[in-house]
């Protein structure tokens, strides 16, 4: 991760969004649960709950915090590797 270069008179650096996303790995631990994980470490999962999947961030499932419900795998996947919650949306 970079960190934004800092103006005079502006806020505190922040994060950048790198560019390049980092590639995930995935693997099936039930028919409806997947994690999720960098090569680095898990960073969440993805719960299939009837039509709808979940995003969980974290790398322990009993712990993993809900961040997003969409309509599409490919979206809760994007939202957990960019840290994205459906507040932000």
């Amino acid at each position: 991760m970079t960190l934004a270069p800092e103006r005079p008179g502006s806020r505190p650096a922040r994060a950048a969004r790198s560019s390049a996303p980092a590639l995930l790995s995935l693997a099936t631990k039930r028919p409806d649960l997947v994690e999720v994980s960098t090569a680095q470490s898990v960073i969440g999962y993805v719960e299939v709950v009837e039509h709808l999947f979940v995003a969980l961030a974290g790398p322990r499932y009993d712990v993993a915090i809900e961040i997003v419900q969409a309509h599409d795998f490919t979206h809760a996947l994007r939202a957990l590797q960019e840290g994205i919650r459906d507040d932000d949306l």
